[in-house]
Protein backbone atom coordinates (compact mmCIF):
# COMPACT_ATOMS: atom_id res chain seq x y z
CA UNK A 1 0.00 0.00 0.00
CA UNK A 2 2.84 2.53 0.75
CA UNK A 3 4.39 1.41 -2.64
CA UNK A 4 1.52 2.79 -4.27
CA UNK A 5 1.10 5.92 -2.52
CA UNK A 6 4.67 6.75 -2.94
CA UNK A 7 3.97 6.12 -6.86
CA UNK A 8 1.44 8.27 -7.19
CA UNK A 9 2.73 11.26 -5.38
CA UNK A 10 5.80 10.75 -7.59
CA UNK A 11 3.60 11.09 -10.85
CA UNK A 12 1.97 13.83 -9.51
CA UNK A 13 5.02 15.35 -8.37
CA UNK A 14 6.75 15.21 -11.70
CA UNK A 15 3.58 16.79 -13.58
CA UNK A 16 3.92 19.86 -10.80
CA UNK A 17 7.57 20.04 -11.72
CA UNK A 18 7.36 19.23 -15.54
CA UNK A 19 3.89 21.18 -16.35
CA UNK A 20 4.33 24.61 -14.82
CA UNK A 21 2.09 26.40 -17.39
CA UNK A 22 -0.67 25.72 -15.51
CA UNK A 23 1.08 27.71 -12.54
CA UNK A 24 2.24 30.77 -15.08
CA UNK A 25 -0.50 33.52 -13.09
CA UNK A 26 2.62 33.15 -10.32
CA UNK A 27 5.61 33.21 -12.30
CA UNK A 28 4.55 35.00 -15.20
CA UNK A 29 5.32 38.98 -14.21
CA UNK A 30 8.63 38.24 -12.51
CA UNK A 31 9.71 36.25 -16.03
CA UNK A 32 8.90 38.86 -17.98
CA UNK A 33 11.36 41.38 -15.72
CA UNK A 34 13.77 38.86 -15.98
CA UNK A 35 13.50 38.51 -19.91
CA UNK A 36 13.96 42.50 -20.08
CA UNK A 37 16.99 42.30 -17.64
CA UNK A 38 18.74 39.90 -19.63
CA UNK A 39 17.67 41.38 -22.56
CA UNK A 40 19.36 44.99 -21.21
CA UNK A 41 22.72 43.27 -20.18
CA UNK A 42 22.92 41.56 -23.72
CA UNK A 43 22.23 44.10 -25.18
CA UNK A 44 24.94 46.37 -23.61
CA UNK A 45 21.88 48.74 -22.27
CA UNK A 46 23.40 47.57 -18.87
CA UNK A 47 27.28 47.27 -18.43
CA UNK A 48 28.92 44.34 -16.47
CA UNK A 49 32.61 44.80 -15.90
CA UNK A 50 34.35 41.83 -14.06
CA UNK A 51 37.50 42.16 -12.30
CA UNK A 52 38.36 38.68 -11.45
CA UNK A 53 41.94 40.07 -9.59
CA UNK A 54 39.62 41.58 -6.85
CA UNK A 55 36.67 38.78 -7.53
CA UNK A 56 34.25 41.56 -8.46
CA UNK A 57 32.08 42.65 -10.82
CA UNK A 58 30.68 46.59 -11.76
CA UNK A 59 27.16 46.71 -12.68
CA UNK A 60 26.72 49.68 -14.36
CA UNK A 61 22.99 50.98 -15.08
CA UNK A 62 22.28 54.02 -17.06
CA UNK A 63 20.31 56.62 -15.13
CA UNK A 64 17.61 56.91 -17.33
CA UNK A 65 16.98 53.44 -17.71
CA UNK A 66 13.52 51.55 -16.34
CA UNK A 67 13.72 50.45 -12.54
CA UNK A 68 12.84 46.51 -12.46
CA UNK A 69 11.56 45.18 -9.24
CA UNK A 70 11.90 41.65 -8.77
CA UNK A 71 13.24 38.90 -5.95
CA UNK A 72 15.81 36.21 -5.77
CA UNK A 73 14.56 32.89 -4.51
CA UNK A 74 11.73 34.66 -2.61
CA UNK A 75 13.99 36.79 -0.15
CA UNK A 76 15.10 39.81 -0.17
CA UNK A 77 13.75 42.26 -2.35
CA UNK A 78 15.71 44.66 -4.60
CA UNK A 79 15.02 47.10 -7.75
CA UNK A 80 16.97 46.98 -10.39
CA UNK A 81 18.34 44.49 -12.91
CA UNK A 82 17.58 41.15 -11.42
CA UNK A 83 21.19 39.38 -10.54
CA UNK A 84 21.21 35.57 -11.84
CA UNK A 85 24.80 34.87 -10.82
Amino acid sequence: MALCSTRKRCRCSCRWFTDNERFRDLWADEDDVLSASEAAIANDVVAIEELPDLDLAVVTIPAGEQSRRGHRFAGESFDGCIPWR
